[in-house]
């Protein structure tokens, strides 16, 4: 949900896209945290310890982390390494989540030196400015001509000097 400074809301959904000006507020409400890296990069103790503590049933460790312990959340390392190795030779090497085609898009017109221009322009601004301070940036990139990639260094150039100019204004 968006909140507007003009007292409107706008509903997201879950995958939704919303352009923010300042002082617009987003509310994310989720279940859980959903992990950070593959699943079977996880620490086979970490796993352990969550079926341990009730987070984690058995057969979920071994389902969803490739982790084999039994219901008391007691590790079997050999059996979790064979478990594991097993999984990563028959691995698709595709992610099994992806942003979709306009994610995909917007990564490749954006350059990660880009990004990363951005981002530390942006990092001492209040949150809802520094999302419409990149949607002006984004606005400004996509008028580039696309004759050549990666951009040049004059190109990232004028981009942090529109980047200076935005925050002045912002």
């Amino acid at each position: 949900m968006v909140w507007r400074t003009d007292g409107s809301t706008q509903d997201v959904g879950t995958k939704g896209e919303a352009l923010l000006q300042p002082g617009d507020v987003i509310e994310f409400i989720s279940p859980a945290g959903g992990g950070y890296g593959p699943p079977l990069a996880r620490r086979p103790e970490s796993v352990a310890s969550d079926v341990r503590n009730g987070v984690l049933s058995a057969e979920r460790a071994l389902s969803d982390y490739g982790v084999v312990v039994d219901s008391a959340g007691d590790l079997y390392a050999e059996a979790t390494a064979a478990q594991r190795a097993a999984r990563s030779a028959s691995a698709d090497p595709e992610p099994g989540f992806a942003f979709g085609p306009r994610r995909r898009a917007l990564e490749q017109a954006w350059p990660p030196a880009l990004q990363d221009m951005c981002q530390s322009a942006g990092e001492s601004l209040p949150v809802g400015v520094r999302d419409w301070l990149k949607h002006r940036l984004y606005e400004h990139w996509s008028q580039r001509p696309q004759q050549q990639d990666p951009a040049t260094d004059s190109e990232y150039r004028e981009a942090l000097a529109r980047i200076e100019s935005l925050m002045q204004h912002a």
